[in-house]
């Protein structure tokens, strides 16, 4: 099925039509998990939000089993990649590769499928570090990017630090077609901060955008990772708008996605406040000059992955459409967003990163 949700950003102040903007699609399957959601202008929504769609339903109904493996059998190595203590004997695996070098080790199905109700082992899931792509190649520097995405949120929301902003007329010279427009809406409607949270040493640009309101949305956010800097402002202006857009789309209303945890914290986060809990005072950051920013290749992406002295995988597979789909994960890194759910803190991250606390509330993150 296919839905399109289109609402107004606020009635009064944008008399134009939603389409200008973009609006959200919205693939499912009835009474289904699987879904996919985007917000772009025309048909990219459409290709967006099926491209989506079709990665949850490989990581719900497509991760096959390569066999079955015993506990006792795995490698000190693979041992290593369990982010729960190994209580179990028998599970269904996969095989994952390490980065930059050849071979491949084994690990349980289970941290890469989401359908695993089957399975020997449970733990907290999330699909972060995930994607679809039209190769092997698209689909690897799209995960290794979201991953990339995710980590530097994480990190950034339990330090509350971040290395620059960007300020409002640079972020304007980078917005492409009608996301100026959108953008110049968001400034005049409410307050918008973009910030920089790059893990250090890793060549790309990764950050979040902020909004505040007193009108019925009145907190948004987004997240996103690019090779270059206009990507990433881009990128952080869309989603902002989906962000926007999925709070609109909710407001007083008895929802089946509210039953997800995750997102009715979001959603319950809709206030002016939230926006002040990522920083005391985000105002004293230096503003950095786009000129200065160099764009990166894939090949200097990767190689600066390499050196960051951390262990890391990607899991590739071809679905039965043809794409590529590829997961990137790491037992240095933390396993998912859900401060809830995560037990300690990494080694890695709390001396790479100076993390000695992690925060309580969950990420107000959709």
């Amino acid at each position: 099925m296919l839905v399109d949700i289109k609402a107004p950003f606020v009635a009064a102040e944008i008399p134009l039509p939603l389409n200008d903007y973009g609006v959200i699609c919205y693939f499912t399957e009835h009474s289904s998990q699987t879904a996919g959601s985007a917000c772009d202008a025309g048909i990219n929504s459409k290709i967006s939000a099926l491209g989506e769609y079709l990665e949850r339903d490989f990581l719900y109904h497509g991760v096959p089993s390569k066999g079955k493996c015993s506990v006792t059998e795995l490698s000190k190595q693979e041992l290593a990649l369990l982010p729960f203590p190994a209580s179990f004997q028998h599970f269904d695996y996969v095989t994952v590769e390490p980065l930059m070098a050849s071979g491949t080790l084994r690990i349980p199905r289970s941290l890469i499928s989401l359908n695993t109700s089957d399975d020997a082992d449970t733990h907290f899931r999330d699909t972060s570090g995930c994607a679809l792509g039209r190769d092997q190649a698209h689909a690897r520097l799209s995960a290794s990017l979201e991953f990339i995405e995710r980590q530097s949120l994480i990190i950034s929301w339990h330090t509350q630090s971040y290395q620059a902003r960007l300020s409002h007329a640079e972020i304007l010279d980078s917005c492409e077609g009608k996301k100026k427009k959108l953008f110049e809406r968001f400034t005049r409607s409410g307050k918008v901060v973009m910030l920089l949270n790059t893990l250090p040493g890793v060549s790309c640009y990764s950050g979040v955008m902020l909004y505040r309101s007193g009108r019925e949305v009145k907190y948004a956010v987004s997240s996103a990772c690019a090779l270059t800097l206009s990507g990433l402002v881009n990128k952080l202006v869309a989603e902002m708008w989906q962000s926007y857009l999925f709070i609109y789309n909710n407001l007083g209303a008895d929802r089946a996605i509210e039953r997800d945890y995750y997102k009715a914290h979001f959603l319950s986060m809709n206030q002016p406040e939230t926006f002040e809990l990522w920083g005391e005072d985000l105002s004293c950051l230096p503003t950095i000059t786009p000129q200065k920013c160099p764009d990166y290749t894939p090949e200097a992406f990767y190689h600066s992955l390499s050196t960051l002295d951390a262990r890391l995988y990607s899991y590739q597979e071809q679905t039965q459409d043809g794409f590529w789909f590829c997961k990137f994960l790491s037992p240095d890194f933390f396993p998912h967003m859900s401060a809830a759910h995560i037990s300690g803190i990494p080694d890695y991250c709390r001396d790479a990163f100076n993390i000695h606390v992690l925060r309580e509330i969950e990420i107000p993150f959709p």
